[in-house]
């Protein structure tokens, strides 16, 4: 089956903003306001998050939500907002930062894959240069707090399952290197 989901909108929508950012060819912003206004329209759920993704042949909608899907949309919606100053875009990245830290980084766990978490935590990072609130942030904090606490295994590690799932110890790798960029330096 050929499913349209967020591995050809998501990272359509942020390469094209990044290539307007690079080239100023308004055909690249056209483009990304296309494609984010079809996933907000289509994939986008009441609550704020979204949708996994649509199958193309029956129209259906996967009711499956991940992080990556709004930490995707959430840092377009920032990327819109530094862009073009519309408060708007601003408003919606708030929006859905407040309803995925409830979600995703709700009762200091993650809800997702640490991959997928990494790409969300993405997201607050670029919000927090423009909003200056470390709320989403410090979500997460506690979250990849409770998991080096409690998720490890003897090996130190974050699986209990063997094989180990390296796709999921690179994303909490890089979830601990964005938390180390954020610390002050010492002294």
């Amino acid at each position: 089956l050929l499913d349209f989901g967020f591995e050809g909108i998501e990272g359509g929508i942020l390469l094209a903003l990044k290539l307007f950012r690079a080239t100023h060819d308004s055909s690249y912003f056209r483009f990304a306001v296309q494609l984010y206004t079809w996933t907000r329209n289509v994939l986008q759920a009441p609550s704020g998050l979204y949708y996994d993704n649509i199958q193309v042949a029956t129209g259906r909608i996967s009711r499956a939500m991940y992080a990556y899907n709004t930490g995707t949309m959430l840092e377009s919606a920032v990327m819109f907002y530094e862009l073009t100053r519309q408060p708007g875009y601003l408003v919606e990245a708030r929006r859905e930062a407040d309803t995925s830290a409830g979600y995703f980084c709700g009762g200091d766990h993650f809800r997702d894959g640490y991959w997928f978490t990494a790409v969300l935590v993405r997201a607050y990072q670029h919000l927090l240069e423009v909003d200056k609130d470390p709320k989403y942030l410090n979500a997460v904090r506690r979250c990849t707090d409770n998991a080096l606490l409690h998720r490890k295994n003897d090996l130190g590690l974050m699986s209990a399952t063997v094989p180990v799932d390296l796709v999921n110890q690179a994303g909490m790798l890089e979830i601990l290197a964005r938390l180390a960029c954020l610390e002050e330096p010492a002294g």
